[in-house]
């Protein structure tokens, strides 16, 4: 009986706590989301041109 009323405790604590959650906008996530796709792009496309550089040194090293 004990546990079950820790249960309700907690969960009447875990719902007063998220009433006080400064949730953001539609639009904030919204921008978040776009600067991290941007963010990934670009980081992928370093390291894409990286490889291609790393590749092609290794090329010329591994051929003399």
């Amino acid at each position: 009986m004990e546990t079950l009323r820790r249960l309700i405790q907690f969960l009447k604590d875990s719902r007063n706590e998220f009433k006080k959650v400064s949730w953001p906008t539609r639009q904030d996530v919204i921008d978040s989301t776009i600067g991290v796709v941007i963010s990934v792009l670009v980081l992928v496309a370093m390291f894409a041109i990286f490889d291609e550089i790393v590749g092609r040194l290794m090329d010329l090293l591994l051929r003399k």
